[in-house]
């Protein structure tokens, strides 16, 4: 959206204050560009010329939404769904502000409407069993996390979430080890998985906390394969630029990790320089600082070294790095 759409659209409500479509218009165009007051100014404006359009409600919702007025968010939502009943957005939408202020039974009924309209909806699905979830109604959130994998059998969190309700409701933990298995399947670096399939295992390994990351370089040494990983989404007070994760062949679970990151010091001083640490069972070990880590061929021939040195791997077992 540019600053000629929005200057577009107020010639055109000077030129024509009845044109509701094009107040419309002005009030998303502002909202986009985070000029919330203006936005809401204009959505009034089409209020005052058709009070039964839901598509100006529900942009006021939105609108009042991004303001953090939820009570009048919601307001608007269910204006719109008055006139709309339909409109799946919205429920979708009012299901959001209700859990932001913490209304869960309200939460799930919308949830509930919405998936009437859109039965087929993972995010739906799992965002309803949180809410169960939140609401102790453990066996409303299993069946909805395991609706939510029928469906996408890819989104970790439903897996996750099952699995911990797996355990600690239905002393289930082969089942919910066979979950987290299949979920590592397609989401191989999450650790967040990896430190719950541990726990279920009574394996005490000090982990990074990594959400997501993306394959960059793989390589087989002997026994063993390590894959480097970038574009890394972590969790907690630590960033990491790359991870090396080292697995045993034929082994789901890695063994070794080496990483390049950031700690909280560094973030709020924004230095460039990088920690080479490693992880392992006994916990934390770090390297020292390096500068030249960020780039991923010298965190590469860094990391790789010490794995050779920690698991004693041959030099012709090595890859040659250029």
């Amino acid at each position: 959206m540019s600053k000629n759409d929005e200057e577009f659209y107020r010639t055109r409500v000077k030129q024509n204050p009845q044109d509701v479509d094009s107040w419309i218009e002005l009030g998303i165009t502002l909202r986009l560009k985070n000029k919330l007051a203006e936005a809401e100014e204009s959505l009034r404006e089409a209020l005052q010329l058709d009070q039964q359009n839901s598509m100006i409600w529900f942009e006021l919702a939105i609108t009042m939404g991004d303001k953090g007025e939820f009570k009048e968010a919601e307001k608007n939502y269910r204006q719109t769904l008055k006139i709309n009943p339909s409109a799946i957005n919205a429920w979708f939408n009012l299901a959001i502000i209700l859990t932001q202020q913490n209304d869960l039974i309200g939460a799930k009924e919308a949830y509930n409407e919405f998936l009437q309209l859109e039965p087929q909806d993972p995010v739906a699905w799992l965002n309803l069993g949180t809410t169960y979830h939140k609401l102790e109604n453990y066996t409303e959130a299993e069946n909805a996390y395991r609706t939510t994998l029928d469906i996408d059998p890819s989104i970790t969190k439903a897996s996750l979430n099952l699995s911990i309700i797996l355990v600690e409701n239905n002393n289930n933990p082969t089942e919910a080890e066979s979950v987290l298995r299949k979920a590592l399947d397609y989401d191989p670096f999450c650790t967040i998985l990896l430190k719950y399939l541990f726990n279920i295992l009574k394996i005490e390994y000090y982990l990074p906390s990594i959400v997501s990351a993306a394959e960059k370089k793989s390589f087989k040494l002997g026994n063993y394969e390590a894959i480097i990983v970038s574009d890394i989404v972590s969790y907690g007070n630590i960033q990491y630029e790359h991870l090396l994760y080292l697995y045993e062949k034929g082994k789901q679970e890695p063994i070794y990790f080496v990483s390049a990151e950031k700690n909280q010091l560094a973030l709020e001083t924004g230095s460039p320089t990088l920690f080479l640490c490693a992880f392992e069972k006994t916990g934390h070990a770090n390297f020292g600082l390096d500068s030249s880590l960020k780039d991923i061929t010298n965190f590469t021939k860094a990391a790789l070294g010490i794995i050779a040195q920690k698991f004693n791997i041959p030099i012709d077992k090595m890859p040659k790095i250029e």
